[in-house]
């Protein structure tokens, strides 16, 4: 060993320091080096009292600084900078350069303190020095004391020194949630033993740096997903915290290959995946504890794949998905970021696929899911906003190519708003039909719609091609939490809605007052809200939307959090829903179901089309397709005997307080509707399809007795009309349905044409208030549409 002379006063360190050339490490005659570390040169300070040290190391067994000397109780060590020896327990080896570069010592179960707030283990960064090490082994170590990412260490190492001896330990016990985060400083180091069900939380980077974040009880919610904002959010927010953990593979290289084992042919480690308990080593980094194991776990899955899309039951099935960049112009194929530009006026920076390669892996992918989904209509996001429609055009061609040419069609808008990305709506002519031209809401339309910042909202109307019904389809992406918006005093708030909240929150209300004036103009009150809202289920803007008369579809038909399967997106480890489904309350009586296809939430990034990731991971299926889960939605829509069926309790309805003359006619429109039903006049099994058109003319004759009603003026005057035009309704779908078939079964197109020249003659006549004309027109309309097949 060597000690400093204690002489009370500074002096030249190399007299002060005197080499015991009897330990077997000194050298005969060696007059001694300059001091380094704490024998630096002090000229004028006196030398002070320290733990002895061996210069280069002293024997195994020679007292040495003891590690939870080193750690403390702080967070940081108040030993930083000095040369320590230490002997202990190697708990990990993670040597070598694809390892972590060191192995961690523990103190000998007897050398350890009763302080459970210091710990008893720490990292040796040996940076290749040359020893190989193994689990048990007893070294002593000489270094220096360092803090590398908040992780405290011993670095530059001068001399590892194996003891030809082995020990064990009693494993420390930790279990989440901690009281504390900080609580967990106290096992830095040591080798820990987690013995409860944990859950993988998140996987995002699983495949790149061999990370998974577990938790306790179930995968965390994120907090406004479940607790309203404020306080309540926050305490979700601070649970999560503490109930968490990091898992990694105890290496340092990216896109490591050989691949972890929970990470191989198709057997991917998904969300909500267990593992029932861990022994590993604690360490810190970049802000996270985290637990490298001196064992490969094994995860039970319990989180299968879905085989296929949910069952939302309906005839039509619409859907939203945000397709995570789907760009035609390629960002930087020879590796210039100013190759190619974008936006609809090409002067900003492109995203999605680098490269034709990337592109074609991304293309398959989405082409995979799409398909598979099979929506009737889909609502897309993050389409590159290009002056024309190409983006769109090549998806759908995609998509046409692996099922029957003609399958999907799209609604042609061009570029829509001023950024590099739009929504998009692709649709399948066999089933719906577009009605009258797309709307758009931006800054123009409503200036309290922040453009700038939200993408503009696209709107389409369609009708079913039976029952002929109609609905509204608004697609939607507004602003992302991820930049803020504080030039424009809407700052974080803290109350975990994120950046931008009251952007969202104005825009959300904007969308509800511009759709409930018809910006379609399809004369019909059934609205879907979809698409991206960039707020989850607790948020303002969706509560904004709620407060409106909309019904929040995945709430209704799914549930609330992850474990319901109430989420579509996975940030930070933490599950909750951006894509949504919302009604108004005529459509949400025709919503069957409503669902979450979890084929990307779920999944690492690992699996996606960039070609960074570790080559055999990709595949051109639907898994990690894009970042979001698609929301799947059943419809059934009213047919017209539906209409007409529900305007029987409505016209009984205007009956009590009603005067003599109102009763009488009322009662007379009730006999006539119910005659229409006559089940004789209606194909059996259809609310669609009718064999004569007698059912027009009792429509018409009950539509006569309420127009009278309606120009008495009584208080039953406006009940009276909404009858008229539920009625009206179902005859322009009887006749509608009608010119589907003959269109469909390669009717006489001069019959075809003839009858939609009635049915616009109709549309005429209910603009103009001559609802009576309106229902003859219609009859002559589906009379035409029969014929056309005759």
């Amino acid at each position: 060993g060597a000690s400093r002379i204690p002489n009370g006063a500074d002096t030249d360190a190399t007299a002060d320091w005197v080499r015991n050339d009897f330990s077997g490490f000194g050298f005969a005659g060696f007059p001694g080096s300059p001091a380094l570390g704490e024998a630096v040169n002090t000229p004028g300070a006196v030398n002070a009292t320290i733990t002895v040290i061996t210069d280069p190391i002293g024997v195994c067994g020679d007292p040495a600084t003891l590690i939870h000397d080193i750690q403390g109780t702080d967070l940081a060590s108040t030993d930083v900078g000095n040369i320590r020896e230490i002997e202990g327990v190697v708990v990990g080896d993670f040597q070598g350069t694809t390892g972590l570069g060191g192995f961690n010592l523990q103190e000998e179960t007897g050398d350890q303190d009763l302080n459970p707030l210091s710990s008893e283990g720490i990292f040796v960064f040996d940076d290749t020095f040359g020893v190989d090490v193994s689990p048990g082994q007893i070294v002593r170590v000489r270094g220096s004391v360092a803090e590398f990412n908040g992780l405290t260490e011993i670095n530059n190492v001068e001399a590892v020194l194996d003891c030809n001896q082995t020990a064990g330990l009693t494993l420390a016990t930790v279990t989440l949630p901690v009281a504390d985060v900080e609580d967990l400083e106290a096992f830095e180091g040591m080798l820990v033993n987690i013995p409860q069900t944990l859950y993988v939380s998140g996987n995002f980077t699983q495949a790149r740096f061999g990370e998974v974040d577990l938790s306790v009880d179930r995968p965390l919610d994120n907090p406004t997903n479940v607790a309203a904002p404020g306080a309540a959010a926050n305490a979700v927010a601070d649970l999560n915290a503490r109930s968490r953990i990091q898992l990694d593979d105890g290496s340092t290289v990216q896109n490591p290959l050989p691949l972890p084992p929970y990470l191989v042919d198709g057997t991917t480690l998904r969300t909500g995946d267990t593992l029932d308990e861990v022994t590993a080593v604690l360490g810190y980094s970049f802000g996270a504890y985290e637990l490298h194991p001196t064992v490969a776990p094994v995860f039970e899955r319990e989180n299968v794949r879905p085989t296929g899309p949910p069952d939302v039951g309906g005839s039509l099935t619409v859907a939203a998905y945000n397709v995570l960049n789907y760009f035609t112009t390629l960002d930087y194929p020879s590796g210039d970021p100013r190759d190619n530009m974008c936006g609809p006026s090409q002067n900003q920076g492109c995203r999605g696929a680098d490269s034709a390669f990337e592109f074609d892996r991304q293309r398959a992918k989405l082409v995979a899911a799409i398909s598979k989904l099979d929506a009737d209509v889909v609502g897309l996001m993050e389409i590159e906003n290009h002056p024309g429609d190409v983006p769109t055009a090549d998806l759908v061609a995609g998509l046409n190519a692996a099922m029957t040419p003609g399958t999907y069609d799209y609604i042609a808008t061009g570029a829509i708003g001023t950024d590099a990305i739009r929504q998009a709506i692709i649709y399948k002519p066999a089933s719906v039909a577009p009605v009258g031209s797309f709307a758009v809401l931006d800054s123009s339309v409503d200036p309290t719609f922040n453009d700038d910042k939200n993408r503009p909202v696209l709107a389409q109307t369609f009708e079913s091609t039976a029952p002929a019904a109609r609905f509204t389809v608004a697609v939607n992406h507004l602003k992302s939490k991820g930049s803020d918006c504080d030039s424009i005093g809407d700052p974080d708030i803290g109350d975990g809605q994120g950046n931008c909240n009251q952007t969202r929150t104005t825009a959300a209300a904007a969308l509800v007052n511009w759709l409930a004036g018809d910006p379609t103009g399809s004369g019909d009150d059934d609205v879907l809200i979809i698409g991206d809202l960039n707020a989850y289920a607790e948020e303002d803007p969706v509560t904004t939307i709620e407060a409106a008369g909309y019904e929040d579809l995945i709430e209704t038909f799914v549930g609330s959090g992850y474990s319901a399967g109430a989420y579509s997106f996975n940030f930070r480890s933490e599950s909750g829903y951006l894509d949504h489904g919302l009604a108004n309350a005529s459509m949400a009586e025709q919503v069957t179901d409503a669902d979450f296809w979890h084929v990307n939430a779920d999944e690492p990034s690992g699996l996606d089309y960039n070609s960074f990731n570790q080559p055999g991971l990709y595949q051109p299926d639907e898994f990690r397709s894009s970042d979001h889960d698609p929301v799947v939605i059943g419809l059934e829509l009213y047919t017209a005997k539906d209409l007409k069926t529900q305007a029987l309790p409505a016209l009984a309805a205007l009956l009590p307080g009603a005067d003599k003359a109102t009763k009488r006619r009322v009662n007379n429109a009730i006999a006539r509707v119910g005659d229409s039903l006559n089940e004789d006049w209606w194909v059996e099994g259809s609310g669609s399809e009718i064999t004569t058109h007698k059912v027009f003319d009792q429509e018409r004759r009950a539509i006569v007795q309420l127009e009278l009603v309606v120009a008495s003026g009584v208080d039953q005057a406006a009940a009276a009309q909404a009858v008229i035009d539920e009625l009206v309704e179902a005859d322009r779908m009887l006749a509608q349905v009608a010119i589907y078939a003959a269109i469909a079964g390669d009717g006489d197109p001069f019959y075809i044409a003839a009858a939609l020249d009635y049915v616009a003659m109709a549309a005429a006549d209910i603009a103009a208030g001559l609802y009576n004309e309106a229902v003859n027109n219609y009859k002559e309309a589906w009379k035409l549409a029969i014929e056309a097949l005759e």
